[in-house]
């Protein structure tokens, strides 16, 4: 029997609320395959290791996020004490932080905390909250997510418009801010289409155009 494995994984906070969401929410995770076989065609998953062999003969990639039963720990923005601003996180010893994507702190209770956010990237395994255990890796073309891949991705409903300029189906469209209510609002009519808006509003302009290869992540939370 294979030794379950840990490894760091970066979420935005939109994507972490998204998680944390008692109804739908997101079980997926797409992100870029680094070296893009060229071509069109199928692969094959051999252990951790995924062939392409109707593109690149010898393209071999392994899986850089672990496999089924394998566990991916969080990291995301945080605040630490503003006493420790000149330590590494990792030097912190436990200490209480807060997660800007549960929004702001009460200046009563968190009244210590830096004004500084620490970037996820520096985010140590002590201090992450959530452990997402991996249930299925693919590798697959962006454009090949369906409707109901989207929504386990986790795409929002399109609740902030009022309802005189939205269909009661329509999803959210991430290239607005989340709050925005004025004029010139468009919504998404599919889960599919908000995701495109998503992922170009994390990987830039063009980047759904593209096409590339993704690994497609699926996991359950585990508390």
């Amino acid at each position: 029997m294979n030794e379950v494995s840990e490894k760091p994984i970066l979420f935005s906070a939109p994507m972490v609320r998204a998680v944390m969401r008692e109804v739908s929410p997101k079980t997926v995770t797409r992100r870029i395959v680094k070296v893009q076989p060229h071509g069109a065609g199928s692969w094959v998953r051999f252990g951790d290791l995924f062939h392409f062999p109707n593109i690149c003969p010898h393209t071999i990639i392994k899986s850089p996020y672990g496999l089924d039963g394998d566990l991916l720990w969080v990291r995301e923005t945080f605040r630490g004490a503003a006493g420790y601003d000149g330590f590494p996180p990792s030097k912190w010893g436990n200490k209480p932080i807060w997660y800007p994507a549960d929004g702001t702190p009460s200046g009563a209770e968190w009244f210590h905390l830096s004004d500084k956010c620490k970037p996820g990237i520096h985010m140590p395994r002590w201090a992450s909250r959530l452990t997402l255990e991996i249930t299925d890796i693919r590798v697959e073309r962006l454009q090949d997510i369906t409707e109901a891949d989207a929504i386990a991705e986790g795409v929002e409903k399109n609740a902030i418009v009022p309802a005189e300029w939205r269909p009661e189906d329509g999803y959210r469209h991430y290239g607005f801010p989340p709050d925005y209510q004025g004029e010139g609002y468009e919504y998404c009519a599919t889960a599919r289409e908000s995701f495109r808006t998503l992922w170009e509003s994390i990987n830039g302009p063009g980047s759904w155009d593209g096409n590339p290869w993704v690994w497609a992540v699926s996991f359950r939370r585990r508390d």
